[in-house]
């Protein structure tokens, strides 16, 4: 089996870095963690994935998984830290995404759509909503 040449990817868009890719990858395996996390606890018929389909996420999904993901990761720097990998919208992340399948780094269903990604949610304000700085007075 042929490896895979990461050099083809990177040169088919060079708004985005090899960081940016393996970040993707991360978050979608945090997206399918947390949606398998959910499963376990679910007390109903066991169906919490949006699309049905068990181990599947769709573009919400993804969106909302990688920002919860970056503030996870990065903290409070996750804005600066995904704007340098060039994901400064929710449709960033579907460029990643749908070149990474372009490459067979990624697979879709027949319902996906790179539109999926379009205008979830502001990145910015998500992150600052996700990030939750916990301080407390310590007495004297």
């Amino acid at each position: 089996m042929e490896e895979f040449n990461w050099n083809d990817l990177l040169e088919s868009d060079r708004r985005f870095t090899l960081e940016t890719y393996r970040f993707m990858q991360e978050a979608l395996q945090y997206a399918i963690f947390v949606s398998a996390s959910e499963e376990s606890d679910d007390d109903d018929d066991g169906d919490v994935f949006a699309s049905g389909d068990e181990g599947h996420v769709t573009g919400q999904e993804l969106c909302y998984a990688a920002a919860e993901y970056a503030v996870r990761e990065y903290g409070y720097l996750a804005k600066d830290v995904l704007a340098q990998l060039g994901l400064r919208k929710t449709s960033d992340f579907g460029d990643v995404v749908y070149n990474m399948i372009r490459f067979g780094l990624m697979a879709q269903s027949d319902r996906d759509r790179r539109e999926d990604f379009d205008d979830v949610f502001d990145l910015g304000e998500e992150l600052k909503r996700l990030f939750k700085f916990n301080y407390s007075k310590k007495s004297r």
